[in-house]
């Protein structure tokens, strides 16, 4: 990880309030970084690529580490209402 985004679930989990199914407190959902490993299985992506959390999507080269830490959750959370909903 280079980078990891924080949203109101995160300030939440800080203090206390935000207890996933498990009673274990889940913080920075969302971020990026490198693949430094593969399963055997893994085909999608590859060693070195930058990737977000949540899902590994591969990273625009014009994103800065910080900027794409903050887009996952944001992005998931439209995908959701707009697909599910």
């Amino acid at each position: 990880m280079t980078a990891v985004g924080l949203n109101d679930a995160d300030v939440l989990t800080a203090m206390g309030a935000n207890i996933s199914d498990s009673g274990r407190s889940t913080f920075g959902l969302e971020g990026v970084g490198y693949i430094t490993k593969l399963g055997s299985e893994v085909t999608n992506v590859a060693v070195g690529n930058r990737v977000m959390t949540v899902r590994a999507e591969s990273v625009p080269d014009q994103l800065s580490d910080e900027e794409a830490a903050t887009i996952p959750l944001a992005y998931v959370t439209v995908m959701m209402f707009l697909v599910e909903k």
